[in-house]
């Protein structure tokens, strides 16, 4: 996948421009417009968990999240992704946002499994946002299971380390794991940064895969 960008490196980008780095990579409007509802909840997330004295960084936790399908253009080879997003972030010299995008992926758990914060974060958040709304985990891997009937053995694989990272997530803001669903369900969601691009390039939408 080419780069037909121009984003310094090393440099830090902002909200905005990360959107505007996703759309020039070719991804689709429906892939951009879950990106920014798994940053809205992923942000959050990382909020409380500062709030709370954690070792978190809400920013970084955001742009993670807005960055984590990057390599979800035209062309991009599913049993590559993460790897292939994780790649370009690592060139362009964030390799914290680099590591988030790789430890995404529900195959994760059997090779390289988040590790911080921002890094289990952005996976929590990206397994319970089904296209642009909050669901739930059970809701969300009934969904993939759905879409996916041929990974239905590494979502099963996946689903007990998930299941433990909502009661980590839960437990470090005092909550159970079905007091951190229903707070989600009930948070009102902001996709303002989708918003951004436009009526035109949203108009070319379709689901989130």
């Amino acid at each position: 996948m080419g780069v037909r960008y121009s984003w310094p490196v090393a440099q830090r980008p902002n909200d905005r421009v990360a959107l505007e780095i996703l759309r020039s990579l070719g991804v689709p409007p429906n892939v951009l417009r879950h990106s920014a509802a798994v940053a809205a909840v992923a942000f959050h997330l990382a909020s409380r968990l500062r709030e709370r004295g954690l070792a978190v960084d809400p920013a970084t936790t955001r742009l993670g999240a807005l960055l984590h399908d990057l390599d979800k253009a035209s062309g991009g080879r599913p049993d590559s992704h993460g790897q292939n997003a994780g790649q370009i972030l690592q060139a362009l010299g964030h390799p914290d946002l680099a590591r988030i995008a790789q430890r995404h992926p529900l195959r994760a758990w059997t090779s390289d499994p988040p590790q911080s914060w921002e890094e289990k974060i952005v996976h929590y958040a990206d397994k319970v946002v089904e296209e642009d709304r909050v669901v739930g985990l059970q809701a969300r891997l009934e969904g993939l299971r759905q879409r996916y009937p041929g990974h239905a053995e590494e979502i099963g694989a996946a689903e007990p380390h998930l299941r433990r990272l909502e009661e980590e997530i839960a437990r470090a803001l005092n909550l159970s794991p079905d007091q951190l669903t229903a707070e989600l369900l009930a948070w009102p969601l902001d996709l303002a940064l989708a918003q951004d691009l436009g009526p035109a390039y949203h108009a070319q939408g379709g689901k989130e895969k």
